[in-house]
């Protein structure tokens, strides 16, 4: 069963990604929006990234926050970027979501 998890708070607020990461399952995928885009920077990712290797976890990050903060043309290689409607695709294509707020 794939979950996709929605994370909105920054890397300053780190005890929310990681019980997302305690909660995540092999296969599940990683949506960041609001704050949590700071998470996409390769500086703040490369702190989490061997755990979400070894989940086999899909990180996905929105579009329009990334613009908003200004560092759509800054993240890491790795992840994948999407709008509105990718956010709606996203959900309808996992088993269930969960946020953490």
């Amino acid at each position: 069963m794939k979950t996709l998890h929605i994370v909105n708070k920054s890397p300053e607020k780190p005890s929310i990604m990681e019980r997302c990461l305690n909660f995540s399952s092999k296969g599940d995928s990683l949506l960041l929006i609001e704050d949590a885009a700071y998470f996409a920077l390769p500086s703040t990712i490369s702190k989490i990234t061997s755990r979400l290797d070894a989940l086999q976890i899909k990180i996905y990050a929105l579009e329009e926050d990334l613009v908003a903060r200004g560092i759509n043309k800054k993240i890491h290689g790795s992840i994948q970027i999407v709008n509105y409607e990718g956010f709606v695709e996203l959900t309808t294509t996992h088993n269930k979501s969960s946020s953490w707020y």
